[in-house]
């Protein structure tokens, strides 16, 4: 059983997913008998097509997440790529391929 501060949790996170939200609201109106099913047959078959879309409705939600983490990680990376380097990125730089020293090879302030 959830306690309090949980629930609240889990109320805040769905706000983020509105489209969950009301699904879970149906299945509850269906649980509750809000919806005026009293054969059990019934309740079984407006059950399935909500859980259903409930499946896809997360699926959804959690393919725009992924998008969106891969959008920002390609943003900081093209970022990172184009930020001016460091002395000492240089000074390894010609080190390794047998230029001279960065104070004489290259003015880069």
């Amino acid at each position: 059983m959830l306690n309090e501060e949980e629930v609240n949790n889990v109320v805040n996170r769905l706000k983020n997913h509105p489209n969950l939200l009301e699904s879970i609201r149906e299945l509850l109106d269906i649980t509750e008998g809000i919806k005026g099913i009293e054969v059990a047959d019934d309740a079984e078959f407006a059950l399935i097509p909500e859980v259903r879309g409930l499946g896809k409705k997360c699926l959804e939600d959690w393919a725009k997440h992924q998008v969106n983490e891969q959008e920002a990680k390609a943003q900081e990376m093209k970022l990172r790529l184009h930020s001016k380097k460091t002395k000492l990125a240089y000074n390894f730089w010609d080190i390794r391929y047998g230029r001279e020293m960065l104070s004489t090879s290259r003015n880069i302030d």
